[in-house]
């Protein structure tokens, strides 16, 4: 057999192996874009896919590389409409048309722009190790359909497989993909910078707050919702949210839907104060003090309804913590939840003299 053909038949088991592997790539992207949407609500969801689609900003990507030589060949529209269908997006006609549109005619360069300001929005809810999976994913993806570009079967053969413009793609790619994850890790360096400031200042009006825990006791009657009365019953689902490190989108949605419940209206003074909470982590200290408040508070109730609080408020922190999605060792979802909330909410318990956890929480060990 002459090294023609030789070459050729290594060639066409490269691409088979490379096909496979895209394959796996979108259904790799797809699970990660599912533990994203575990932690937004419904309306934020729906308002995100209003704009541009979440999967959709993992075909535009690839859209630019087929596009980089002036034309999209089938080669490199079937591997794209084929990642579509894994996340989705071709399962509807107006899905389908939209994608063709962007195929057959190139997507215009504010929409571009646009779609990489939404881009950089999702790198920032990730984890970091998401986001270095994202991005190494999509590189992957994307050279494979630089591969594609050409229909002639000889050129297959022959092992030509990126042209210089699609080389030159492929390095804007890289580059772009690079800014969005410094851009989100600078986003996360400010959040930590800002509750290094806040730490303080959040402990020490507390502090004030509560120098005399009559305070609490004096004002409960009051009809004001910027003292610290009416948020103390909140600090649990804080503390809760806040067991892994971050909270997300729908641990907070949650804990404002409580706030809500409370008479605790959005543009007040003691919703103002919660939204800090929820920005920069308070101190245990703070924790500590605003917890033994509440304990404080629940001593005058008679039996039976001190009960019904304490497992009220121990169910409010495990919903709060199966919003989180548990574990990324449990990448399928339900309702696990991680060591960390475990801890946390059984530290809540024995705080507010509650003997034993709720089930939910005794069950995930």
């Amino acid at each position: 057999m002459s090294s023609f053909f030789v070459r050729g038949f290594r060639e066409y088991k490269r691409h088979i192996g490379m096909k496979k592997a895209f394959a796996e790539w979108a259904e790799r992207l797809k699970a990660i874009l599912i533990s994203v949407d575990r932690t937004m609500s419904g309306d934020e969801c729906a308002e995100r896919g209003r704009i541009y689609n979440q999967s959709s900003l993992l075909l535009m990507p690839l859209v630019e590389i087929a596009w980089s030589d002036g034309r999209v060949t089938r080669g490199e529209s079937d591997p794209i409409v084929q990642a579509a269908g894994v996340y989705g997006l071709v399962e509807t006609s107006d899905g389908y048309r939209d994608l063709m549109e962007d195929l057959l005619s190139r997507p215009s360069p504010p929409k571009v722009e646009a779609m990489w300001g939404e881009f950089v929005e999702l790198v920032k809810d990730l984890p970091e190790d998401h986001r270095e999976l994202l991005t190494f994913g999509l590189l992957a993806q994307a050279h494979f359909i630089a591969e594609q570009s050409s229909d002639s079967v000889i050129e297959f053969l022959r092992g030509a497989r990126i042209s210089i413009n699609q080389e030159e793609a492929l390095l804007c790619l890289a580059n772009q993909l690079e800014k969005a994850k410094a851009v989100a890790v600078e986003s996360d360096i400010k959040k930590i910078v800002a509750a290094r400031l806040e730490k303080e200042k959040l402990q020490r009006e507390f502090e004030e707050a509560s120098v005399n825990h009559d305070y609490f006791q004096e004002t409960n009657n009051m009809a004001t919702l910027d003292d610290y009365t009416q948020l103390i019953p909140l600090v649990p689902l804080v503390k809760t949210a806040w067991a892994e490190g971050r909270v997300t989108k729908r641990e907070r949605n949650l804990i404002f839907e409580a706030a809500q419940r409370m008479g605790i209206e959005s543009g007040s003074t003691g919703h103002q104060r919660l939204t800090e909470w929820l920005q920069m982590h308070p101190t245990e200290e703070f924790y500590d003090s605003a917890l033994d408040v509440l304990r404080q508070s629940l001593q005058p109730l008679d039996t039976d309804e001190k009960t019904r609080r304490q497992i009220d408020l121990l169910n409010e922190c495990t919903l709060i913590a199966e919003a989180s999605g548990g574990s990324w060792n449990f990448p399928g979802g339900g309702v696990k939840i991680c060591d960390e909330e475990i801890a946390v909410i059984n530290h809540i318990a024995k705080k507010i003299d509650v003997a034993e956890a709720p089930a939910q929480i005794r069950g995930n060990r």
